[in-house]
């Protein structure tokens, strides 16, 4: 059982070794007098602090007050004993005789002359001693009562202490997060400017050049139209109509080529993808809405649970014969052979394809596809409507946006007609991007989130994802993100 020593132990304070004083509470769970420890650390003006008691070390200090410590001090104060030996030597102040009773009524020491006075009549009476022993084992009850309670408030106070930790270690943990996802943006806008400034220069440079050949060409025709003035000139002047007429025919005949029709500046540019919606905007200081379509990195990744379809996985009912997908129905590879298949109207028959499914009819969505050291693949979009039976370029314009890369190790980037890319890393994931009210369809380099190329066009019907695993037996693999 606790005694009262044991208690006013724990309510002393470390510094002063007396009854805590305006108690304050540090992180570590330690108490002080305020004064104590604001004199403690006040030569310390510019850290760091640390517990008189445990050494913990606080940046800034934090003292938190606590009133119900102070009032459990109060009451271990009032539960002070009196030392037996001066009740002892204590006489009654009215009679002058010796304490030897205690009025149970009053609560007080008594005299045995106070037990005939009025004051005292039929009041109840014990010992000193037996009163003693009464209320001390009143006293050991509350005190207990008090242990209770002291343990109670430091559990308490622990658990505020661990909270108040848990509060700056999250505040830790979110600050390197905030600070790793802004450098990963920073890096991803530092790609995409130079990619852009890139794609803006080559763009430059070939519209550059067929205006330079046009220029020369018309020049040429310039200078031949003015000789052919110069000669018709000299022919009206001529007096003589001989001289006039000799050759006549050689003159009227003499044609002067028309310059030719080349394409104007942004018709050139707008065949340039993705530099075309940059040229208009960047010119008159507007936003440019290509921009606003690329998604950061930590999008794509699945940060935004609206761009990551639930799950993307091969339609088998589309697979050509000759290729085999797995149970699971995310990877595709070349088989040995050719299947025996119903031949409905769904599935392919002259390509190696597969499409994927869900259909797209709207949103934003991304899937990623890992092709490893495949060297002929293709991956990206095409229309629901999509011919399965016959050749491709017998389609309608716009039915199919593509990236691929063939066994030569070309890379291109195929819709109506292909664009070659040049692609400094080869990709080993590829990370499929579809805006679908946008138009457009963007491919990137899982490593860094490097942007690749973007197809644009108009989507009138569903989309389906489709896949070409080449002509090797490595398979495609479809990866889905980790939201």
């Amino acid at each position: 059982m606790a005694s009262l020593e044991d208690l006013l132990a724990e309510l002393t304070c470390p510094v002063c070794l007396e009854l805590l004083a305006e108690p304050v509470l540090l992180e570590c769970g330690h108490h002080f007098c305020r004064d104590c420890i604001t004199q403690y650390w006040a030569p310390l003006t510019d850290g760091p602090f640390s517990c008189p008691q445990c050494r913990a070390v606080y940046l800034e200090p934090r003292l938190a007050s606590s009133q119900a410590l102070s009032n459990l001090v109060s009451k271990a104060q009032g539960c002070q004993q009196v030392p037996v030996g001066e009740v002892k030597d204590q006489s009654c102040k009215e009679h002058r005789e010796p304490i030897s009773l205690f009025c149970l009524s009053h609560e007080s020491p008594i005299c045995h002359v106070c037990v005939g006075t009025p004051g005292h009549a039929g009041h109840s009476f014990s010992s000193l001693q037996d009163a003693m022993r009464s209320y001390k084992e009143q006293l050991e009850k509350q005190l207990e009562a008090l242990g209770s309670k002291v343990h109670e408030l430091q559990e308490q106070e622990r658990l505020q202490v661990a909270e108040i930790a848990h509060l700056w270690a999250s505040r830790t943990t979110l600050q390197h997060r905030i600070s790793s996802e802004l450098a990963d943006l920073r890096q991803f806008l530092a790609q995409r400017e130079a990619t852009l400034l890139r794609e803006l220069q080559e763009a430059a440079e070939a519209v550059h050049w067929e205006m330079e050949a046009a220029l020369g060409s018309v020049r040429e025709r310039l200078q031949a139209a003015w000789e052919a003035q110069h000669d018709v000139q000299a022919r009206l002047g001529e007096l003589e109509p001989s001289v006039f007429l000799q050759g006549i025919r050689r003159v009227l005949d003499m044609r002067v080529c028309h310059p030719p029709h080349f394409s104007q500046p942004r018709d050139m540019l707008c065949t340039l993808n993705p530099a075309p919606s940059l040229i208009s905007p960047l010119a008159i200081g507007q936003p440019d809405p290509y921009l606003s379509t690329l998604p950061c990195p930590t999008q794509l990744r699945g940060h935004g649970k609206e761009n990551t379809p639930a799950s993307v996985t091969l339609d088998p009912h589309t697979a050509h014969p000759a290729l085999v997908l797995s149970d699971d129905l995310t990877s595709v590879q070349l088989g040995a052979q050719r299947r025996l298949l119903p031949d409905n109207p769904e599935r392919f028959r002259v390509y190696c394809l597969v499409l994927g499914q869900p259909a797209l009819t709207g949103g934003r969505h991304y899937w990623e596809v890992e092709v490893g050291n495949k060297a002929d693949w293709a991956l990206g979009v095409a229309c629901e409507s999509l011919a399965r039976k016959g050749q491709l370029a017998s389609l309608a314009r716009e039915a199919y946006w593509v990236l691929r890369r063939n066994d030569r190790g070309q890379y291109l980037a195929m819709a109506s007609c292909p664009q070659p890319l040049t692609v400094e890393a080869p990709p080993r994931t590829v990370g499929v991007y579809v805006d679908y009210e946008r138009g457009c369809v963007s491919f990137y380099n899982t490593v860094g989130m490097e942007h690749l190329y973007t197809l644009s066009g108009a989507f009138n019907e569903p989309l389906r994802p489709i896949f070409y695993p080449g002509c090797d037996s490595v398979p495609l693999r479809l990866l889905h993100p980790t939201l």
